[in-house]
C-alpha cells in the first residue's frame, strides 16, 4: 500500500525525463509499455507511481575496509531487493560511508533496475513455460548471491 507521505511525494514529483512526464499525464499506465516500447525508467518515481506496492528489502550489509596512505578507508556495501511477487523484480548493491544513505541508494538502485518476469504465456488452452533469460550473480567478499 502507498503511504500518505509517498502519495504527497508523487504529487509533488516533477518529472525529468519524457517517460517521467507520460507517466505522470497518465499515457502510461504500466512498466509492461515501458519495456515494450524499449525504453529504461531513469526516475525512481516513475517506478514508485505505477507499481506502488512494491516490497523492498536489505539483503546483505556488509562493512568494507581498505588502506589508504591516511589510514584505513571504511565504507558498507549493501545488497537490496525490490519486487511485487507478482512478476516483477530488481536486485542492486552498492557503497558509502555510512549506512542508512547506502541503503536509500542500493534500493533506489534496484528501482531503476526493475524487470520484468514473464512465467507463462496463454497459447490457446495450453499454458507454455517460458524461462528466466537471465542470471544474475553478486559476489560480496566471500558470499556470494545468485539469482537465477
Amino acid at each position: 500500500m502507498v503511504s500518505k507521505m509517498e502519495e504527497s511525494e508523487l504529487a509533488q514529483w516533477k518529472p525529468r525525463t519524457k517517460l517521467g512526464k507520460k507517466v505522470k499525464e497518465g499515457e502510461i499506465t504500466s512498466l509492461s509499455q515501458i519495456f515494450e516500447s524499449g525504453n529504461r525508467p531513469r526516475e525512481v518515481e516513475i517506478i514508485d507511481s505505477l507499481v506502488p506496492e512494491l516490497e523492498e528489502e536489505v539483503l546483505n550489509v556488509n562493512l568494507v575496509q581498505r588502506m589508504h596512505r591516511s589510514g584505513r578507508r571504511m565504507s558498507f556495501r549493501v545488497a537490496a531487493a525490490v519486487g511485487n511477487q507478482d512478476g516483477i523484480i530488481g536486485v542492486s548493491h552498492t557503497s558509502s560511508r555510512e549506512v542508512a544513505p547506502s541503503i536509500q541508494k542500493a534500493i533506489s538502485e534496484a528501482k531503476l533496475r526493475v524487470v520484468e518476469i514473464r512465467r507463462g504465456v496463454e497459447a490457446g488452452s495450453v499454458a507454455v513455460l517460458v524461462h528466466i533469460q537471465f542470471h544474475l550473480r553478486s559476489v560480496a567478499g566471500e558470499e556470494v548471491s545468485e539469482l537465477i
